[in-house]
């Protein structure tokens, strides 16, 4: 199928972006792959070619080089999954801040960060893009760090491109404090640090390792855990601990604490198979509570910080554990 020029009678099912500020001047294929990051670079010269994506209305090569307030258009298709992926959806998301630079949201377990594999509506990403339409402007919907599927808690959403390049950049400076609330399995009788390196798994791609025999590649993860107190549930010992991430490796405190053998209870991925046992466990008992950063605007020397309550479902938890004194 080609297309010389947009079909107006299908234009309400047409998907649209301006090109901004922070991506003008580069190829299309190029800004493409950085709107749309689950389309891979190929797929995309294959749409663009095939005549389902336009520039200012007009069919161009992949190689053409986009300027500022350039209009991008998507028309419907069918050839792969992903065609419904960046579209808004009525999904209720808990906001627990917000102004003209950032969101702040309470993710709750269960619901998928951005489109993927498997996934490609009825995410995070699509609810911003109902909730807040203006993010279809910037990549990822402003999206600039991920919580795992069912982990809970704070997540920060840039509102424009100098927020969203500033966050990108605090994470990458290590200075945005992220705090996580996670019950494991064992008693841990003082708090430390794992360094170690993390990579996919090259046997379970899946999965995420710390054994460097399972790894083509790695890159340096490094987690302070704290302890805050011990206990016991149906016969077996159970530790509460506070993790504070340096880095954000996909799956980190996950794998960390696996690697020392503390698991998270509930995670059935790096946890002992009956771990769901107690108590009806349904995920990982793992919940963002704390998140700290730099005003994005770039207006202010001023820090945000922002704390929330354990979901129900710890809670419950919690409850249901004979606590020592620590």
């Amino acid at each position: 199928m080609s297309h010389s020029q947009i079909n107006k009678s299908n234009e309400k099912n047409i998907k649209y972006f301006w090109v901004s500020k922070n991506l003008e001047l580069n190829r299309l294929d190029k800004i493409l792959n950085i709107l749309l990051p689950n389309y891979s670079r190929s797929k995309l010269q294959i749409l663009i070619k095939s005549g389902y994506i336009f520039l200012n209305n007009k069919q161009v090569k992949p190689s053409e080089i986009v300027k500022l307030n350039d209009v991008i258009s998507i028309l419907p298709h069918q050839d792969f999954n992903e065609d419904n992926s960046f579209i808004p959806e009525k999904i209720d998301i808990n906001v627990i801040y917000s102004n003209n630079n950032f969101i702040i949201i309470n993710k709750p377990a269960g619901l998928v960060t951005h489109p993927g594999a498997g996934n490609w509506h009825g995410t995070l990403m699509n609810a911003l893009l109902f909730h807040f339409p203006e993010l279809c402007s910037l990549p990822r919907a402003g999206i600039v760090h991920r919580l795992d599927r069912d982990t809970s808690g704070l997540m920060v959403i840039a509102r424009n491109e100098l927020s969203q390049n500033n966050l990108s950049k605090q994470l990458q400076l290590r200075t945005v404090k992220r705090e996580y609330i996670a019950i494991v399995s064992g008693h841990l009788l003082k708090s430390g640090t794992i360094k170690l390196p993390i990579g996919r798994d090259r046997v379970n791609r899946i999965k995420m390792t710390t054994n460097l025999k399972h790894l083509r590649s790695f890159k340096e993860a490094i987690t302070h855990y704290e302890v805050i107190s011990v206990g016991e549930m149906d016969k077996k010992n159970i530790s509460k601990i506070i993790c504070k991430l340096e880095t954000g490796r996909t799956h980190q405190i996950r794998v960390h604490m696996s690697s020392i053998n503390h698991p998270i209870l509930g995670d059935s991925t790096y946890g002992p198979a009956n771990s769901n046992n107690l108590q009806n466990i349904k995920r990982q008992m793992l919940h963002a509570y704390y998140l700290e950063f730099l005003d994005p605007s770039n207006s202010s020397n001023n820090k945000y910080n922002f704390k929330i309550d354990l979901p129900k479902d710890m809670l419950l938890l919690e409850k249901s554990i004979l606590w020592n004194n620590f």
